[in-house]
């Protein structure tokens, strides 16, 4: 019979199943290791929170709006607007700078063209790198305000004495071969930055463009090239400065005739006596002539009388 001996197989399976228990064939199940002791480890601190696409949108609109209520107030010459809009956009700029940052680099084209335009307004040295790197954008919009950010930080004074300025990391080399971009907003930009950036160390290649840029077909291009000419004062720009004092463009003649203030050369003289006995052209541009005459004779006179300025040139021996 099987029963006794299956009943007899199933006592033993028990017997192996059960906690504890041992036959005369088998070694005892060795006890459980005793457990670990709890340790409490300090919560890590919480990151920032994320943007959400909520407050990234608000701050888009923010930004859009104030640039263009800076732009408008610019535009009506409004100037304690223009100064309330540009503290606004800087203390947004500068508390949100990597959040800006990012948009510059990532956005869609609207959040780079804004961003663009916005960055200029933190005065930081640290916001010049991202905008060079903007201008190598495949969007006009976001190069052109790109251009128009370095300008303005391109004005602001080192914090401390011996500390770098915005405008010693603006390569002159990197900025201009946009005076050779076929949208004339972009050129008058690239302009604009280089006549607040150059100097008599500019080497000769920029100045080849620059002289290049003085016949630019765009007006505003051609006002900001002569300006930077005399920025650069350069001996052998000064027949091109000259020449743009006939420009037919007003503008571009005050800034030929402060250009040539700035150059401090006493051949100068004779051009500018010159505008001050034309009877055409236009008091504005007279007034700079006149200022460009006391640069030049180190003179003070509140005259605009091309005879009186004859005077004092010949009295210092510089006609």
């Amino acid at each position: 019979m099987h029963g006794p001996k299956l009943a007899a197989a199933a006592a033993v399976l028990l017997c192996l199943s059960a906690a504890g228990c041992s036959s005369s064939g088998a070694e005892s199940r060795p006890a459980d290791p005793p457990a670990a002791p709890t340790v409490e480890t300090p919560p890590l601190p919480a990151g920032p929170a994320p943007e959400t696409p909520e407050a990234r949108n608000e701050r888009l609109l923010r930004l859009e709006w104030a640039c263009d209520q800076w732009w408008a107030a610019t535009q009506k010459q409004e100037f304690e607007r223009q100064a309330s809009m540009a503290g606004l956009l800087r203390t947004y700029v500068n508390d949100h700078f990597a959040e800006v940052n990012s948009d510059l680099r990532f956005g869609s084209p609207r959040h780079r063209r804004t961003m663009a335009a916005a960055l200029g307004f933190s005065e930081r040295v640290d916001a010049v790198p991202p905008l060079l790197e903007a201008l190598k954008d495949q969007y006009g919009e976001v190069v052109q305000n790109a251009l128009v950010s370095l300008s303005t930080l391109a004005r602001v004074e080192a914090p401390a004495e011996g500390e770098r300025r915005p405008a010693d990391l603006i390569n002159p080399e990197v900025v201009a071969p946009y005076l050779r971009h076929p949208k004339p907003e972009i050129r008058s930009n690239a302009a604009l930055v280089l006549s607040r950036i150059v100097n008599r160390q500019t080497p000769r290649a920029l100045l080849l463009v620059l002289v290049g840029a003085v016949e630019d077909m765009d007006a505003a291009t051609r006002v900001h090239a002569v300006a930077a000419l005399g920025a650069v004062g350069d001996k052998e720009v000064f027949p091109y400065v000259v020449k743009a004092l006939h420009d037919p463009v007003q503008l571009v003649r005050l800034r030929a005739a402060l250009a040539l203030g700035r150059m401090k050369d006493p051949e100068a003289t004779p051009y500018l006596l010159a505008v001050l006995h034309d009877g055409a052209e236009h008091l504005d541009v007279k007034r700079s002539a006149a200022k460009a005459l006391g640069e030049i004779l180190d003179e003070k006179a509140d005259t605009l009388d091309a005879k009186t300025w004859e005077a004092k040139a010949r009295e210092k021996g510089k006609l």
